[in-house]
């Protein structure tokens, strides 16, 4: 891969090249002229997400329902498991709970309808667990990434909900490292 060029977008997630106007001007500029470096004037003008801060994680504990995982640090704890920037402009949610509640009821919890919005579907084996992991394209609302697990008779959610701007810098740093931290204790 003589020819290869690494370019990384800030606070952008996979699979850039079909929600970002630069990348996908990058991957045209180089479909149509393999053998140059791809044009990449729009990179520098690539922003940080609209709340506008990189997010530092700590470790969180839920004593009542016995998992661990990690929270950005300068968030609030709110009802039922979920963290609020305050500083924020945007809606954006994050969420981690348990119930002993089935995954489809669950998911209702959080006003999805599986039999539509359900966008994409995969499986991630992690700590033990295997997370079942669904993105959510709510039509006018904010797209969300949830991930159930059920162990010993609970089913544990981690989930994510922001602009499309910033949902997959929140992906990236947020809900997969939420994912990998989290432990049933």
């Amino acid at each position: 891969m003589h020819n290869a060029t690494h370019f990384t977008f800030p606070a952008e997630g996979h699979g850039e090249i079909f929600t970002n106007a630069c990348a996908m001007s990058i991957m045209t500029d180089f479909v149509a002229h393999p053998q140059q470096k791809p044009q990449a004037d729009c990179l520098p003008l690539q922003q940080l997400p609209a709340f506008g801060k990189a997010i530092a994680l700590i470790p969180y504990i839920d004593e009542e329902h016995r998992f661990s995982t990690v929270m950005p640090n300068d968030w609030q704890e709110s009802s039922y498991g979920g963290f609020d920037d305050f500083n924020r402009t945007q809606n954006i949610t994050f969420a981690v709970s348990s119930d002993t509640k089935v995954a489809d009821n669950l998911l209702n919890e959080y006003s999805v309808d599986i039999s539509q919005g359900i966008t994409d579907r995969w499986q991630l084996e992690n700590n033990g667990m295997s997370w079942k992991l669904y993105l959510i394209q709510g039509g006018a609302a904010n797209p969300m990434y949830v991930a159930l697990t059920t162990k010993n008779h609970s089913t544990y959610a981690i989930m994510v909900s922001a602009p499309s701007q910033d949902i997959q810098y929140l992906v990236s740093n947020l809900f997969y490292p939420a994912i990998d931290a989290f432990q049933i204790n």
